[in-house]
């Protein structure tokens, strides 16, 4: 790696781009943010070199610009679709030759976040990524769309809770739902539970109507 090399690292499991400035010891790189702030990463917290050409801390804002257009995951489907039955290893470079007909630097890095953001079509294998089969892809969509389902439902249990809530203490829509409500809910993932909840709670609606109803002068 020399001076000016755009990367990706990760801190604290947040993706960060930076441009490498100078060797910090034996193994450390001082690397710069778009922010300008510094940092001293190791090598293993690089998850990704930009090549083709060198740059600025000021240059970053503006290549982030450049990729975001090319941050859909549809593209992806097509793809995975093309590649699947032959089963063939896909690398950042190899997907935006495919998908985008070029190599410039902004679209390898799109094509590297395409592939290293994906829990559906793709799978890390090495330096690349193996398509997943399509009964895999198609067993991930049904976990995924009964993950949503049960996010709906879970929104849906909260609302009436709130409704309850508003009914019996006159708490206004912005309130938050009082600890007491956080911690029953706990006790029941779905929405199917709401009449244990609600029973288990009406115990506990006078010690919470006196957090929430001002003090009588």
């Amino acid at each position: 790696m020399e001076k000016g090399t755009l990367i990706e690292f990760r801190l604290h499991s947040d993706r960060h781009l930076a441009v490498a400035e100078r060797p910090e010891g034996k193994k450390h790189w001082i690397v710069t943010d778009q922010r300008g702030q510094s940092h001293t990463i190791h090598p293993r917290q690089i998850t990704y070199e930009v090549s083709g050409q060198l740059y600025r801390p000021a240059d970053l804002s503006k290549f982030w610009q450049q990729v975001q257009p090319y941050l859909d995951p549809a593209a992806l489907e097509v793809a995975w679709e093309l590649l699947v039955e032959a089963g063939e290893i896909v690398t950042p470079t190899s997907l935006a030759l495919l998908l985008f007909s070029a190599q410039d630097p902004p679209l390898l890095y799109a094509a590297h976040v395409l592939l290293a953001d994906d829990k559906l079509y793709f799978k890390q294998k090495g330096e690349g990524y193996e398509p997943r089969s399509a009964v895999q892809v198609a067993e991930l969509k049904h976990q995924l769309e009964m993950e949503q389902q049960r996010q709906q439902e879970w929104q849906e249990f909260l609302a009436l809770i709130r409704q309850q809530l508003q009914r019996q203490q006159g708490l206004s829509a912005a309130t938050p739902l009082p600890p007491s409500c956080h911690q029953l809910m706990a006790l029941c993932p779905t929405w199917r539970s709401s009449v244990l909840v609600l029973s288990l709670w009406s115990g506990l609606l006078p010690w919470e109507k006196k957090r929430h109803t001002a003090p009588q002068l």
